[in-house]
């Protein structure tokens, strides 16, 4: 039997996005979750709540970010969190 290896996507962090990423944290299920937003704080601190809430969390939210690309490029880019 194979194993399965769940990755979820959540693009745009507002209101009820962050609510839905602090729900699929919590799920057991998930291996891996991607939070794609515009700005990089606004992700980055959605990221350190819910480690806050949970250290757990740390291992599905690891922050990628490409930092080798022009700052106006940076800007338009979203900020990837697994």
């Amino acid at each position: 039997m194979h194993e399965l290896f769940m990755i979820v996507a959540v693009i745009g962090t507002g209101r009820v996005g962050e609510q839905v990423v602090h729900e699929l944290a919590k799920n057991a299920h998930i291996d891996e979750l991607l939070l794609i937003e515009r700005t990089r704080d606004r992700a980055e601190g959605i990221r350190k709540d819910l480690v806050d809430e949970d250290p757990g969390y740390e291992e599905k939210l690891r922050r990628k970010t490409d930092d080798n690309l022009p700052d106006d490029t940076k800007k338009k880019r979203p900020i990837k969190l697994n």
